[in-house]
């Protein structure tokens, strides 16, 4: 049983050098560039300072509730490197659930 849980499992190194990049690769040729440049300006600013926004906003409560003995106490620079960490959005589950829902292309460029 050993062996074929070792054959079953997936290989890390496997999975990030061979089967992400045509995923990518498929998903960029695929792209309508045209709503994708046109609305660069909107993209960047969601994904640049959304991002910052939210980690700063995660951190910082983070840090004060551990401040206050209600969660566990973290140093800030634990903190906000929490918060970094976890307001990164997964984009695939939520273009997922755009294409489920079937919104508006604009909104799916976004």
């Amino acid at each position: 049983i050993k062996g074929i849980k070792q054959s079953e499992m997936l290989n890390p190194t496997i999975f990030f050098l061979v089967m992400l990049p045509p995923i990518i690769f498929e998903s960029g040729y695929n792209l309508h560039k045209g709503n994708f440049f046109a609305n660069l300006g909107t993209i960047v600013l969601f994904a640049v300072v959304g991002t910052a926004i939210s980690a700063f906003t995660v951190g910082a409560g983070l840090w004060v509730l551990g401040q206050a003995k209600i969660s566990y106490p973290l140093s800030a620079k634990e903190s906000f490197g929490f918060g970094a960490l976890i307001s990164a959005v997964d984009p695939v589950a939520t273009l997922a659930i755009f294409s489920a829902i079937d919104v508006q292309p604009t909104l799916y460029m976004l």
